[in-house]
């Protein structure tokens, strides 16, 4: 007999979409930019930037359940009216579409270097964000289904990594503990809060979620998890590479693997971790899609937003495509733009919200 379902997740999907979303930048060229600001301490910058996002979520957390059934976006509306409404959410709705054309070109450029590099970067750009948007097209909840059976094995292969990799790493590269000090990585970290941010747009698929259990104690076990996941792997890349010849590497992640031999007759570990990389990463994006396409049609007040994702992923493709270089997407459009300029955003949005709807004349006592 088949169950029918209401079509919303729960909280185990709502913790794998958090885990896909944030800790699968362990892989991916995030930690090339931190280094040279976290130095030996690099691994300490995940866990303060999610110590610092939690206070806005929680912030936000509440005015969920004071407006129950409505999302991130509807909240907006709410308490600051049609017009300011309109352009906050717009604007919500570029830092995502700017998320998934950067990061996703990030993977492309990844990709094509270390695995690819006789494929044309558009042709692998094209079968990533396809395979993404097929799976983003079957709704959330086969999104959310996908993401936890596959979320098993995946943590089996990076715990194998993790101890692999640590007999080549050298724990006393890991010295001076506070690399640049104390107040240097706090202000890192607040200013890298990007790399968690996640966790905020996606109370926009709030309405989705069966309750509000299911939303905010998976969200923060994943944020948790994933900032531990992201921690000890930093901590490996540096006690592996040493600082500063860390600097120089491109692609942590892959690079390390390099490093790992299983005897004479399986030398290439890095093509194995390849294919388990490929599937997160197109879980990852088809979260990413569905999320922007999501943003937007709440935005514009549409009723269906599941139409609007072959049009986005195209958009994604032609807007992934301009960048030039893989110095130009992380250095100008990933660090300088999308980390740079959106850290308050996420910071303040919640505390802002949270105030209007006081100001507004809402005398319901919410506690954090």
């Amino acid at each position: 007999m088949i169950n029918k379902t209401d079509g919303k997740i729960g909280s185990r999907e709502i913790f794998v979409l958090v885990m896909y979303m944030i800790a699968v930048e362990l892989s991916d060229m995030t930690p090339t930019f931190l280094f040279d600001k976290g130095k030996t301490a690099t691994w300490m910058i995940p866990v303060l930037a999610g110590a610092v996002i939690i206070p806005p979520f929680l912030v936000l957390s509440v005015l969920l359940k004071k407006y129950k059934n409505k999302g991130l976006i509807d909240i907006i509306y709410t308490v600051t009216g049609k017009y300011v409404g309109f352009i906050i959410s717009m604007v919500l709705f570029l830092i995502m579409l700017l998320a998934t054309t950067v990061n996703s070109r990030d993977y492309v450029d990844i990709i094509q270097t270390l695995f690819l590099p006789r494929t044309p970067r558009l042709v692998i750009y094209i079968l990533l964000m396809g395979t993404a948007w097929f799976i983003a097209s079957r709704g959330l909840e086969v999104i959310g289904r996908t993401a936890w059976l596959i979320f098993p094995l995946l943590t089996l292969i990076l715990s194998i990594f993790v101890f692999l990799a640590l007999k080549k790493a050298n724990l006393s590269f890991l010295s001076p503990v506070w690399g640049p000090g104390l107040i240097e990585l706090t202000k890192t970290s607040v200013k890298h809060n990007a790399i968690v941010g996640d966790i905020i747009l996606l109370a926009a698929l709030f309405p989705h979620v069966r309750t509000y259990k299911d939303f905010k104690i998976p969200v923060i076990f994943g944020l948790v998890v994933s900032v531990i996941e992201m921690a000890g792997s930093y901590a490996i890349y540096v006690a592996t590479f040493d600082y500063p010849s860390v600097n120089h590497v491109m692609f942590p992640f892959h690079q390390t693997l390099t490093l790992i031999h299983l005897g004479r007759f399986f030398i290439n570990v890095e093509a194995f971790y390849f294919a388990f990389w490929v599937i997160a990463s197109v879980i990852r994006y088809a979260i990413y899609l569905y999320l922007t396409a999501a943003i937007f049609a709440y935005t514009l007040r549409l009723k269906e937003f599941e139409p609007l994702l072959l049009p986005f992923t195209a958009l994604v493709l032609l807007l992934g495509m301009i960048p030039g270089n893989i110095m130009q997407t992380t250095l100008i459009y990933r660090q300088s733009i999308l980390l740079k300029s959106t850290w308050l955003i996420f910071i303040l949005l919640p505390f802002v919200l949270w105030l209007l709807s006081k100001i507004r004349g809402d005398k319901s006592k919410c506690k954090v």
